[in-house]
């Protein structure tokens, strides 16, 4: 996913760290709200955030380019 906060990019990616792992059976599976989820689940729920400056100014955020 993407985002021009950082905030929001720092929180979301951190949500994704904290999550706790156990591997049962060879399957790695993370655990949310007290249910166990397979890892192919993982990108469904919890996807990587990334920084995009100016994604919601356009092509050109430079006003001054302009003229």
């Amino acid at each position: 996913m993407k985002t021009d906060k950082i905030t929001v990019m720092l929180k979301k990616n951190q949500e994704r760290q904290n999550l706790h792992w156990r591997i049962t059976n060879k399957v790695k599976m993370f655990e949310y709200n007290g249910l166990w989820y397979d890892e192919s689940f993982l990108e469904q729920m919890f996807p990587k955030y990334q920084l995009c400056k100016y994604m919601s100014k356009g092509e050109n955020p430079d006003s001054k380019s302009l003229k």
